[in-house]
C-alpha cells in the first residue's frame, strides 16, 4: 500500500509556508478550518491523503483558494 500523499509537494510547501507566515500552529489552523489536526499533520508530513473538501477548508482558513484551469493546448 502506498502511503505517499497524492498532494503535490509544491502545494504542500505553500500551505506550510502560509501557516507559518500566519504564525499558526497546526492545532490553531485546524480550529480555524473546523477540522481535526490530523489531516493537517498528514498533509504536511506527506504520510497520507486527505479529502478534497478538507483541503479546501484548510486553504480557506489560510485565505487561499484552489483554482482549476486548463493545462494548455491538448497534443
Amino acid at each position: 500500500m502506498n502511503d505517499e500523499s497524492p498532494i503535490p509537494g509544491e502545494l504542500v510547501e505553500q500551505i506550510k509556508n502560509e501557516r507559518r507566515r500566519a504564525r499558526l500552529s497546526q492545532e490553531e489552523l485546524a480550529a480555524l478550518a473546523g477540522i481535526s489536526r490530523r489531516p493537517i499533520f498528514l498533509l504536511e508530513t506527506g504520510r497520507g491523503s486527505i479529502r478534497v473538501d478538507t483541503l479546501v477548508k484548510i486553504l480557506d482558513a489560510l485565505g487561499l483558494a484552489l483554482e482549476i484551469r486548463p493545462k494548455g493546448p491538448k497534443p
